[in-house]
Order: C-alpha cells, then sequence, then structure tokens
C-alpha cells in the first residue's frame, strides 16, 4: 500500500491510500496496471485500470482524476439540462441544443463565481436556491421591475454589487431592469 499526495492540488483529500498490482483480463494477452485508490473522499475505492507503466502513480491519477470532472460535468447536463432528451432528430436542432445547453451551463458557472459559499456548486443546487422562486415582473413603459420574495438565501444576493444596480438591456433599447426584493 502506498500512501499518496496530489502534488500542485488545492483539494479537500490531499492525500490517498494506493495499492498497485497486476491483473490479467479475460481476452486480454497482456497483464493490465491496477490502482485501487481510498481515503480520497468517496466511501467506495476508486478503481483505474491502465496499460501505461511509464507514468507515475500521481501522474495517472491526476489525468484520470480531469476525466473524471468532464464526466461528471456530462452528467450534469444530462441530469439538469435534460441534455438527453433533445427536441428534434434533425441534426441542426441538436447542435443547437447541445449549444444551448453548454451556454446555460456556463452562465450558472459564472453567476456561482459571485455568490460566497456557492462558488463550486453544480447548477441543480444553484437553480433550487436562487433561480426557482416566484417573483412579478413589472414593466412601467420605459423601465422593468423585478420583484422577488426574501428568502433562505437573499441575503447572499444582496451581497452581489451587481444585483444592486439596474441593469441596462442593449437589445430592449437599453431599458434598464432593477431588481428587488419584498417581504
Amino acid at each position: 500500500m502506498v500512501r499518496g499526495a496530489q502534488q500542485g492540488q488545492q483539494r479537500k483529500h490531499q492525500t490517498f491510500l494506493a495499492y498497485e498490482s497486476e491483473v490479467t483480463l479475460k481476452g486480454c494477452p497482456k497483464p493490465l496496471r491496477q490502482i485501487i485508490m481510498k481515503d480520497h473522499g468517496r466511501a467506495e475505492p476508486t478503481f483505474v485500470l491502465t496499460n501505461n507503466r511509464a507514468m507515475e502513480l500521481v501522474e495517472i491519477l491526476s489525468v484520470y482524476a480531469r476525466r473524471w470532472r468532464i464526466e461528471n460535468k456530462l452528467a450534469e447536463l444530462v441530469d439538469f439540462f435534460h441534455l438527453n432528451a433533445l427536441s428534434s432528430p434533425i441534426m441542426v436542432r441538436i447542435f443547437f441544443d447541445l449549444l444551448l445547453s453548454v451556454i446555460a451551463s456556463l452562465l450558472y458557472r459564472r453567476f456561482a463565481q459571485d455568490l460566497p459559499r456557492f462558488e463550486k456548486k453544480l447548477a441543480p443546487d444553484l437553480f433550487r436556491h436562487f433561480v426557482d422562486m416566484p417573483g412579478r415582473v413589472r414593466f412601467d413603459g420605459r423601465d422593468f421591475e423585478v420583484r422577488i420574495r426574501k428568502r433562505a438565501h437573499t441575503p447572499i444576493l444582496l451581497g452581489v454589487k451587481k444585483l444592486q444596480e439596474a441593469i441596462a438591456i442593449p437589445w430592449l433599447k437599453g431599458r434598464r431592469l432593477k431588481i428587488t426584493f419584498t417581504s
């Protein structure tokens, strides 16, 4: 058993236990390198099979960690943005659905950067806490006002300077949008 550490990472679980061995799979002529990792933040151990014998253990796990982040992002797109329920069998519309899903994901990510303690939250959590709430839109002929009832996470939104000022909307001839929190 080897105790490893991920170098240059600012992670919650900076050390982990890893066990390395060779395994032979049925139908595979050469043995594979098997890495079993635990104490890395998940309840169950993680198994990695590779035929790469040249890379260091930490380097292999770093490569796989990046791949897992991509897979987790794709899982979020499928689950939250319903990417597996595309609107049309026509290829152009499928690309458009994919493009809109990626843009929506990016907007949630950007929104999270302004929210203290929520910077690393996924889109479903951000939606539940900050987006999915009742409100009223008023238009006085010149500007828009969105009136939102205060909720548990409203103080976090009140701390975002960008939301305290009226926002000019270029595609509506510069009309302004003001967000107001009510009781």
